[in-house]
């Protein structure tokens, strides 16, 4: 490939549950619905107050505190693939479960939905570069982790590259089967960004600062261009679309 690298991929996170915790990969593969295994269920509230159906942590903070995993990580989407969760207190729970539903305290009117489409959103890719969770830290004088912005691909880089990534073809490593992404916009953030990833406190901050600073955005959504593998380490090569 006659184009120069633009930075590397640092992290790759799926979230099977959404307004759970992530789940940390080497390896992801990339259709065009997006990510094996991310985002595929959600909790619904049948009786929305708005035309956002989910219940998210907004809403109730200690999702955040299940950690989601596949009983069969190869088959992360099939039928036969069990997600499983680890509660609060060390308990392996289906997330099908009643034991889960009482735990959690949900009404009625909240149901569980699998969706193999995935239950974003917006679209099926979000990026962050390290460059400018850096410039956030910045400004706000103090170190962030960058999972609460829960982000599937983490690129390590030097600067804040995300303006000049905006609207280019993404290509991750060098392989037959590498995935390609094509950034569309940038990630335009709500109060989710507040709560911390691992106790759910808020810290209304760090939205504030990201409106005043960057518009109220953080991070580039992606479509799917090529189909295939993106691994951490990976080179990424950005070219015109």
């Amino acid at each position: 490939m006659a184009l120069e690298p633009v930075a590397r991929v640092k992290a790759l996170t799926l979230y099977p549950v959404k307004s759970m915790r992530g789940v940390p990969v080497s390896r992801a593969t990339l259709y065009w619905y997006g990510f094996d295994g991310d985002r595929r269920y959600a909790f619904v509230q049948n009786k929305p107050r708005s035309s956002f159906p989910w219940l998210t942590a907004r809403e109730k903070s200690d999702l955040l505190h299940y950690q989601p995993h596949f009983a069969q990580p190869e088959k992360p989407v099939t039928i036969d693939s069990e997600l499983r969760l680890t509660t609060p207190s060390g308990r392996d729970l289906s997330l099908e479960s009643s034991e889960l539903r009482e735990e959690l305290e949900l009404p009625e009117s909240v149901s569980l939905l699998k969706l193999s489409r995935g239950t974003y959103d917006c679209m099926p890719v979000s990026i962050l570069t390290t460059g400018m969770v850096k410039k956030l830290e910045e400004r706000m004088g103090h170190s962030l982790d960058s999972r609460r912005f829960r982000s599937n691909i983490l690129i390590e880089t030097d600067e804040d590259l995300e303006d000049s990534l905006l609207g280019l073809s993404l290509c991750f490593g060098e392989r037959d089967n590498s995935a390609r992404v094509l950034t569309a916009y940038k990630t335009q953030r709500c109060q989710m960004i507040n709560l911390d990833a691992e106790t759910g406190a808020s810290d209304p901050s760090i939205l504030k600062e990201v409106a005043a600073s960057f518009n109220a955005c953080l991070g580039l959504y992606a479509s799917v261009q090529t189909l295939g593998d993106i691994r951490v380490g990976d080179a990424v090569y950005a070219a015109p679309q």
